[in-house]
C-alpha cells in the first residue's frame, strides 16, 4: 500500500488491520485518522527505500541535553 492511494483503500486496510488486532473502529475514528495513517505509509516508503540486509541491526539514538545551571538562592 503506498500513501498516495485512494482514500477508500486506505480506510479498507484501516479497517482490515483494526479487525486483525482485536479492535473495532468506528467511522469516524477511521476518518480521523486517514491523514496519519498515510504520514505513517509515508515513512514505512521511506524505510523501505533503503535496502538493508535482513540481519542488519537497528543502531541506538542518543540524544543528550545540555545540564541546566543550579540556580543561587
Amino acid at each position: 500500500m503506498h500513501s498516495s492511494a485512494p482514500d477508500d483503500e486506505i480506510k479498507t486496510l484501516m479497517r482490515q488491520l483494526s479487525k486483525v488486532a482485536g479492535l473495532n473502529l468506528t467511522e469516524e475514528r477511521i476518518q480521523n485518522d486517514l491523514a496519519q495513517f498515510r504520514v505513517q505509509l509515508g515513512w514505512i516508503e521511506s524505510l523501505d527505500a533503503f535496502h538493508l540486509p535482513l540481519e542488519s541491526q537497528p543502531s541506538p539514538a542518543i540524544h543528550l541535553k545540555p545540564r541546566l545551571k543550579a540556580t543561587k538562592k
